[in-house]
């Protein structure tokens, strides 16, 4: 399967899943429900895991992956808690900032090269073209 499908999958999903989670979050307390549902993640993940095991070696990687699940953690509670606070059509645009930086850190810890294609790539993207 093409990363593209794959991409755009993944956007599909994201966009349902946002919606629902808005619904939920109408009435739900957002630490209950980020629990149950980074749990479901967590025991899915389990599963997959347990089928291709396989640690990382190294000191670093493990760093690397505590470090992630913290900020990921952090940036889950700042999602679901904005979803109490605004409608999903406003949030999903604005989360979408994100793009911007994760295209400037990759060129700054990854070494990946802007081109003119990427930089209008992210703006067209962002910008809803």
């Amino acid at each position: 399967m093409s990363w593209e499908i794959l991409a755009l999958a993944t956007a599909v999903l994201y966009g349902i899943e946002a919606v629902l989670t808005k619904h939920v979050m109408r009435k739900e307390n957002y630490l209950i429900f980020s629990w149950i549902y980074h749990a479901v993640g967590a025991f899915i993940f389990f599963i997959l895991f347990v089928n291709e095991f396989g640690l990382p070696s190294g000191f670093l990687p493990w760093i690397i992956a505590i470090a992630g699940g913290i900020l990921w953690t952090l940036s889950s509670l700042a999602h679901f808690t904005s979803y109490k606070l605004t409608d999903v059509s406003l949030l999903s645009p604005l989360a979408k900032v994100n793009i911007f930086f994760v295209m400037l850190l990759s060129i700054i810890f990854l070494g990946e090269t802007l081109t003119i294609q990427k930089l209008a790539g992210t703006a067209l993207i962002f910008f809803g073209a």
